[in-house]
């Protein structure tokens, strides 16, 4: 316990005075607060003693540093504590860091107290971070479309919403296929990591989950693994997709179609305390690797480029609530942005692809406590 500097018991946080906002230089910590212990217990019986003060160090330092939330500036905050003590740690095999974002998960889904029949949101997304350099594992060029590209990482990552909670449960990165040649691994699409996240969800007993998800992850096997799992979806249809049962044509030319006709309605509706007005059209369509569907035509003008295919597997649902529920899938974007802004998400400076998945591991915890 000397070794690494910290007293474990009730008190205050900081020695001395507290955050010198001026110079942004905070004391050493000495306390680690038995709120925080008490949150991450989990990790008592599946972790040493020191791996464990490790991690915990980490996620704490994480929620106070305001610098770049790296090794460096986490171990600034302690007494006698080297960045190499966590650069070891992040890149440490017998640290199941994908299963401690779990447990956190679980733990603070039980305590929201979810009742029978209501709804929760999944919503699957990735997201990308810009990361240069001759020694780092994994890089990748990732196309964003438009023309644009970035070169990094990419995780996929599935959050819970549920009343304006927004609770990660499970980031997985992305490894490219050299990567996983070189290092012996089997290669997955982004999108099989998605489906891999519906896979393993296990919602509280009758709750009905809905799932969120753009138009990158509304292929076959995603739509397949959340009709197995008896959940519902709401997503959106590139304008590429084939319509079966309208002489297989295209989205595209479904639109054009509505707008020559026009048989779009106006709706105008209420959601989260701002009124909405769009042109809608909601029909039962046969579409290309979805099946039997409803897809709602929604835009705010009748025009091609403006006009969105949502698609759902919830045959009951009218046009408004099909919009309504997938404007909940803007909830990740937030969280993304929220995690690169406060807890930095990108911030990570090891060498090891291990070392970056599990510093983003990490940040997700800190946001769950």
């Amino acid at each position: 316990m000397n070794e690494i500097h910290i007293v474990i018991n009730q008190g205050s946080m900081f020695t001395g005075d507290t955050i010198s906002l001026g110079e942004m230089k905070m004391n050493p910590i000495h306390v680690i607060p038995r709120c925080f212990l008490s949150f991450f217990h989990f990790l008592d019986d599946r972790l040493d003693v020191r791996n464990r003060l490790l991690v915990l160090m980490y996620i704490l330092g994480l929620l106070i540093c305001f610098h770049k939330k790296n090794a460096t500036n986490i171990a600034s905050l302690y007494e006698r504590k080297h960045k190499s003590s966590f650069t070891r740690m992040l890149d440490r095999k017998n640290i199941a860091d994908h299963y401690f974002l779990e447990l956190s998960a679980k733990q603070v889904i039980s305590e929201l107290a979810i009742k029978p029949g209501e709804a929760i949101y999944l919503i699957i997304d990735s997201t990308y971070k810009n990361k240069r350099g001759k020694k780092l594992h994994n890089l990748k060029k990732f196309g964003l479309g438009n023309g644009k590209y970035v070169w990094g990482h990419c995780l996929v990552f599935g959050i819970i919403y549920y009343k304006g909670h927004r609770i990660p449960i499970a980031a997985k990165p992305y490894k490219s296929k050299e990567f996983c040649r070189k290092t012996n691994r089997k290669f997955y699409t982004q999108v099989e990591l998605g489906v891999q996240i519906v896979n393993d969800f296990v919602p509280p007993d009758g709750v009905e989950v809905i799932v969120l998800f753009d138009s990158f992850f509304s292929g076959k096997k995603m739509v397949d693994k959340v009709n197995n799992k008896g959940f519902g979806y709401v997503s959106v249809l590139a304008k590429n997709r084939v319509i079966k049962s309208h002489d297989d044509i295209h989205i595209s030319e479904r639109i054009e179609q509505l707008i020559q006709k026009d048989d779009f309605e106006k709706i105008s509706f209420t959601h989260k305390g701002r009124k909405k007005t769009y042109f809608m059209h909601r029909e039962e369509l046969t579409i290309s690797k979805c099946g039997n569907v409803v897809v709602v035509f929604s835009g705010r003008e009748k025009v091609l480029r403006k006009v969105k295919a949502l698609v759902t597997n919830m045959l009951h649902l009218s046009a408004v609530a099909i919009s309504k529920h997938y404007s909940f899938r803007w909830e990740i974007e937030i969280f993304f942005k929220e995690l690169k802004q406060y807890l930095g998400l990108g911030d990570y400076q090891v060498r090891s692809y291990r070392g970056a998945v599990r510093h983003i591991r990490l940040v997700c915890m800190a946001y769950l406590f």
